[in-house]
């Protein structure tokens, strides 16, 4: 093949079904819109036979098999270095594109030459489109978004205007940013400002890469012409203790990053007070489930709340000590990160 235009660029861990269905999603596009395309395929060391289901099923996609889970931004940073196309799709290996998406997110950047990020909308598998537009968070936006605080208070003002629930969905328009389960890049100036940021294992690398795109002088634009299924958490919910660790992590440095390390460690600090709470929340839920049980048995809510402290106790214990909850592995992630969820 000469030069591609597009190189879509797919990370994946375990995910071997679902990689699958995006890989034929991607062929089909390239060929409906007769663009030519590759496809790099970095497989995070699965063990469900995703690599060998890849070799089998797609021997024209470039597979990079990494020795480890490294991570999204790991994967991506090492898809880019083979790429060839003067235009970078990253779609997470749960989603796929629906028939026009790809020519649509490509006449995207073609009609908006100061965009530098094409994005789509996503929806589920029913078709029902899914809230994945954002502003640019204040620091005290994120003391709320996706911590405990938003669980106790789903209705602040703050993540109204976070999630751009003052604005529709169906219009294309300049965004500040969009998660990256789908972007559609310009190669120069992405490559330009270093691409993702190799500090975050997962999330926060998209709106990290956005606001440095953003000023530097470039946009996102989106464009609901594009649709994309987005399943979701596929990798993620494999091991909830890592998605935890990992996206708090991340949180964390990308204060830092933006915010100064004072503000990192003040975050830290009162998400730290809200485990605390939390744990004591699930410890005396798990004890009332088991007041009214017969001896020897267990409810199936009490596993629940068992579950959640196990994973709730490694948090806080890393919060004060500082020792990844996950050292026995040696650090290495079993899974992606994303916020948590609560019982």
């Amino acid at each position: 093949m000469d030069r591609p235009e597009c190189s879509a660029i797919v990370v994946s861990y375990n995910v071997a079904p679902q990689l699958a269905r995006c890989l034929h999603s991607i062929t089909a596009e390239y060929e409906r819109s007769g663009t030519a395309g590759e496809i790099i395929v970095v497989d995070n060391a699965s063990h469900d036979g995703s690599a060998a289901m890849v070799r089998a099923a797609f021997p024209h996609a470039h597979l990079i098999a990494a020795p480890c889970n490294e991570g999204f931004t790991a994967g991506c940073r090492r898809g880019m270095a083979v790429a060839r196309g003067s235009r970078l799709l990253f779609l997470n290996p749960d989603a796929e594109l629906l028939p026009g998406a790809l020519a649509a997110l490509l006449a995207c950047l073609r009609d908006h030459p100061a965009a530098a990020v094409a994005v789509p909308m996503l929806v589920d598998g029913d078709a029902r489109p899914q809230r994945s537009l954002r502003r640019f968070p204040r620091l005290a936006t994120l003391f709320v978004e996706s911590t405990a605080v938003q669980w106790w208070w789903p209705g602040c003002p703050l993540l109204r205007g976070y999630y751009e629930e003052d604005r529709s969905h169906t219009l294309p328009r300049a965004v500040d940013w969009a998660e990256g389960a789908c972007w559609l890049v310009r190669r120069t100036p992405f490559t330009q400002m270093g691409g993702f940021d190799p500090r975050f294992f997962m999330y926060f690398e998209e709106l990290d890469a956005a606001l440095r795109l953003h000023r530097a002088g470039w946009s996102v634009r989106y464009t609901p012409d594009a649709r994309v299924i987005h399943h979701g958490s596929q990798s993620a919910d494999q091991n909830l203790l890592a998605r935890d660790f990992y996206f708090h992590r991340s949180k964390y440095r990308f204060v830092r990053k933006w915010w100064g390390t004072a503000a990192a460690v003040v975050l830290r600090g009162f998400i730290a007070l809200t485990v605390v709470v939390q744990l004591v929340e699930q410890a005396l839920k798990w004890l009332l489930r088991g007041v009214s049980r017969p001896p020897g048995t267990v409810s199936a809510a009490r596993r629940r709340h068992a579950r959640r402290l196990a994973i709730i106790w490694p948090m806080l214990m890393w919060h004060v000590t500082g020792r990844s909850p996950l050292a026995l592995d040696r650090d290495r992630p079993e899974a992606t990160s994303v916020s948590p969820t609560r019982e």
